[in-house]
């Protein structure tokens, strides 16, 4: 599969779509049932999340988005409570991501997140990339396939407000 056609929106029930392992490069959500509260596109080519946050489902829950091909300071923008009001899982692994600060300031508006993986993304080699990501996301309970306990949000707290 290479790309996300109409032929979607015959489905006006669908509430998950799993497009894994194909060579989808970009997603028009125009194209996408407003009614998908899962969408899972992990191991494709999607380089810009411009066309996937046109008009996204607004009762999405779970965006999986590991294993592509993001990069750069322009994809942090779309990772808002303005597209994604309702997400609580996003999926980011194993990309190119390098903007610590940005995509948490970013991050930070979305405020049903309770789940994030970043792994695998050039930023997740910050020494206090796991610490600052705690003590800024202060609703996360996991973050990248590991539960934050009450101990660890203890022990970081402030490192956010760090210079």
């Amino acid at each position: 599969v290479e790309e996300v056609d109409e032929g979607l929106l015959r489905f006006q029930q669908l509430e998950e779509l799993i497009l894994s392992a194909n060579s989808i490069s970009r997603v028009n959500s125009t194209h996408l049932p407003r009614t998908l509260k899962v969408l899972e596109l992990c191991c494709n080519a999607v380089e810009d999340l411009q066309d996937l946050c046109a008009r996204p489902p607004p009762e999405l829950q779970h965006l999986g988005l590991g294993y592509n091909r993001l990069c750069g300071p322009s994809q942090e923008k779309h990772l808002t409570m303005d597209f994604w009001p309702n997400l609580v899982s996003l999926d980011l692994s194993f990309n190119s991501l390098t903007d610590l600060l940005e995509l948490v300031s970013q991050l930070s508006t979305l405020q049903k997140l309770h789940i994030l993986v970043l792994q695998g993304n050039p930023l997740a080699l910050i020494p206090t990339y796991r610490g600052f990501l705690v003590d800024s996301l202060p609703k996360l309970s996991i973050l990248d396939d590991i539960h934050i306990q009450p101990e660890e949000r203890q022990q970081f707290h402030g490192l956010a407000g760090q210079p």
